[in-house]
């Protein structure tokens, strides 16, 4: 083997390549020494010229020239890149470098090394120190491969510019931070840094643009310690790890967007989280709710969590985001009740500063919303390990996330387990983990603080409340255990519901006014149902669109009204092929005079009757639910349907029952709804023998039938919300003699065509 070639081999065995590749490269090469003890570059000087750099950049070939020291000198200058660097051999006789030499290495540019031993030796010495050297340089790539990855990287993040002259711009900023990733990685890979960064949809952003954009955590002004959470933390014995992702208390990572939403992100995150440990149910709660809704807060200008909770507690709930879906931008607070997911009964702070306290949160509670400082270009391109960057500023809080967790590494790097706002683009699909126990990193405990979704007087009464949850619990799970033996055609889940007495369920939201006799109201209309030999087998008016989304009553036994407005929306569309969401609180609120009593019950016949005599019902937009009885607001300007009259179906005929759904559309029905498995209903046919047909106490509306496993049904939309049963929706037996009395009180409106 030859010198040459073993130089080469002493340089790949060493990481450094002699031949192109993709990305951030190391150079090792000889330039114009024949590498022979005997014949150095610059026999009068004794002087061995290596440059590392890229290919573009290159010295004259001046062992061809044997070239003089002032040649050297001039023709040196102008030809060596800024990003070049030379490391000169001298041999042990010619201990001063020449002028050239010494005002590169003034600059910094040139590594000099004395050496009096063989070629071998120094080409070895040489190919370690450029090895040592290599992390902390960034290593311009050549046009053609950088050209090609900005190309892709504009394709995968659907990025377009207005002209050539904003993308020049925004080219310089990527490739400054492409060359300040590729350097930290470096380090990362010789052990500098517990975590490596990575390319992402920011990479044509500076850190002021994404912390102008994307980073709107205000500080509150002060903290009211009557919410900070005491905990004994020598009472509590903490898992080396927890993970609520793994739990089923954390929805997908969602992305803000160019709005300084982050704290309503974190706060629903956190709300998110008590909802699905308290009911068993994750749902994506609305940051728009938030961002529009919280006056306290300046929406995409910033604001804070704790301010989002009392919101939350104020306004009586949040909406779902399926409700109130999220659009990156200030709008009007289009808060709906009858959305309403989830509710807030308080919140706790942890202690300033305080990690162990903010561990027992997350281990006691649940997810917990929590500030730092993102400011850094590291926390912008964080990619995956622990991060740790101790210019981070605890002082400077700046950005709200959620900490799902902790852990710790093989290694023993304890960290937080955090769930940012950003897309799934960032980070380590979304989530990042963050040194724990390092002096309080990022400012991580400085503004913690968590909801409380369930709230109780004391602590004997939440051991009530326990009791309840945990004995519906066990019925659940047995009731589950049987269906999965064919013993029950449907499925129990635990809900909002799971505290509370079968008893305070009906008191708080079914109706106890229910008709007596129907058949007898002299307004009352004929049904002459069709043939039911002509009738579909299977009907559902959702697919048709007749039915408006599910609605949640809330703490008012308003379900009566819900019934007869969902009727009432029903026969609009079919007359005017418009679906509009008409005004539930119109009929509470001013329905009284014809026998209804608000939240206290009432029925859809009298529902009918007001609007009849009204001539007219106002629309949700115009007069919005608010769950507790008030005085009547009805605007005549406002009104956005009328009926002409109703007609009441035979009791208990459930062939008359299929005719009217079927000719003329959804039927407002009662029920009886006092079972606990009516409660906590999830799906399949409901087919309850202990139901009762006379027993009545709850109005839901019948928007369709069907055969499901051999089993018929009635398809029942209720207004316990979106969280209860089928998305709001529950398939009763049918042809089961009238189970639950479905048929024993049908009635729906008429409307006219203009």
């Amino acid at each position: 083997m030859t010198s040459s070639q073993h130089a080469h081999g002493l340089c790949v065995d060493l990481g450094l390549r002699l031949s192109p590749r993709p990305g951030p490269r190391v150079r090792c090469w000889v330039r114009g020494w024949r590498v022979r003890t005997s014949n150095p570059v610059f026999p009068n000087l004794g002087v061995g010229v290596l440059t590392w750099g890229p290919p573009a950049y290159k010295l004259p070939d001046w062992e061809l020239q044997q070239t003089r020291q002032q040649d050297f000198n001039q023709t040196s200058s102008s030809s060596i890149s800024s990003s070049s660097i030379i490391i000169i051999i001298l041999h042990h006789h010619h201990p001063h470098p020449p002028s050239l030499l010494s005002d590169l290495s003034a600059r910094g540019k040139v590594g000099l090394l004395w050496v009096g031993v063989d070629l071998l030796t120094m080409l070895l010495c040489l190919c370690v120190l450029m090895l040592a050297a290599a992390p902390a340089l960034g290593h311009p790539m050549d046009e053609v491969t950088l050209d090609a990855q900005w190309d892709q990287w504009m394709i995968t993040h659907h990025k377009e510019y207005n002209g050539l002259g904003e993308e020049g711009i925004r080219r310089a900023v990527w490739e400054k931070n492409l060359r300040m990733i590729a350097a930290h990685n470096e380090e990362a890979a010789l052990g500098m840094h517990s975590y490596e960064l990575g390319m992402n949809h920011m990479g044509d952003m500076t850190s002021e643009e994404v912390s102008e954009r994307m980073m709107g955590l205000l500080m509150p002004l002060n903290r009211d310690r009557t919410f900070t959470a005491a905990f004994d933390d020598k009472l509590v014995k903490l898992p080396k790890s927890i993970d609520y992702r793994k739990k089923g208390m954390v929805t997908p990572v969602k992305d803000q967007g160019s709005c300084g939403s982050c704290w309503a992100f974190s706060s629903a995150g956190a709300l998110e989280g008590q909802l699905a440990k308290t009911t068993g149910t994750l749902r994506n709660l609305s940051p728009q709710n938030l961002v529009d809704c919280v006056t306290e807060n300046s929406g995409c200008g910033g604001g804070y969590m704790t301010n989002a909770f009392s919101y939350v507690m104020q306004n009586g709930g949040i909406d779902s985001e399926e409700s109130y879906p999220y659009v990156g931008q200030d709008q009007p607070c289009a808060f709906n009740i009858s959305g309403v997911a989830a509710d807030c009964k308080g919140y706790k702070q942890i202690p300033v500063g305080d990690e162990q306290a903010l561990a027992v949160a997350l281990f006691k509670a649940g997810p917990v919303s929590v500030g730092i400082d993102a400011t850094l270009n590291t926390f912008q391109f964080y990619q995956r390990g622990v991060y740790y960057d101790r210019e981070c500023n605890g002082d400077n809080i700046n950005h709200a996330v959620l900490a799902v967790g902790f852990g710790v590494t093989p290694k023993g790097k304890k960290y937080w387990i955090i769930k940012n706002s950003w897309s799934e683009s960032w980070g380590n699909k979304g989530y990042i983990l963050m040194a724990r126990n390092r002096g309080n990193l990022c400012g991580i405990a400085n503004l913690a603080s968590y909801p409380i979704i369930k709230h109780y007087e004391s602590q004997l009464e939440e051991f009530g409340r326990r009791q309840l949850w945990e004995n519906n619990l066990q019925m659940i799970t047995v009731h589950n255990l049987e269906a999965s033996l064919g013993l029950h055609t449907y499925q129990l889940s635990m809900n909002h519901l799971g505290d509370l007495t079968v008893e305070e369920r009906q008191q708080l939201m079914a109706t106890r006014y229910a008709p007596s006799d129907l058949q007898r109201e002299p307004e009352a209309s004929a049904f002459e149902g069709e043939d039911s030999g002509a009738l579909p087998d299977h009907l559902d008016w959702r697919d048709r669109g007749r039915v408006t989304s599910v609605k949640n009553q809330g703490k008012c036994g308003s379900c009566w009204a819900f019934s007869a407005v969902g009727a009432l929306e029903a026969q609009l569309a079919k007359t005017t092929g418009k679906l509009v969401d008409l005004s539930t609180q119109n009929l509470v609120d001013c329905s009284d005079k014809f026998g209804n009593h608000g939240c206290q019950g009432g029925n859809a016949v009298k529902a009918f009757k007001y609007i009849m005599s009204n001539q007219g019902i106002d629309s949700e937009a115009a007069y919005p639910y608010k769950g507790v009885e008030g005085p009547c607001k009805y605007k005549v300007e406002s009104r956005a349907a009328n009926c002409s009259g109703y007609i009441v179906l035979p009791k208990g005929n459930e062939t008359r029952l299929k005719q009217a759904v079927a000719s003329v559309g959804p039927v407002s029905v009662a029920i009886d709804s006092s079972q606990k498995t009516f409660s906590f209903y999830k799906s399949g046919v409901y087919n309850e023998p202990n139901c009762d047909k006379t027993h009545l106490t709850h109005a839901v509306l019948v928007v369709g039938y069907g055969t499901l496993e051999g089993q018929d049904y009635w398809l029942v939309k209720n207004s316990w919300g979106n969280r209860w049963g089928e998305s709001g929706y529950i398939r009763m037996a049918r042809n089961q003699d009238n189970q639950c009395g479905i048929a024993a009180y049908g009635c729906l409106p008429l409307m006219k065509r203009k």
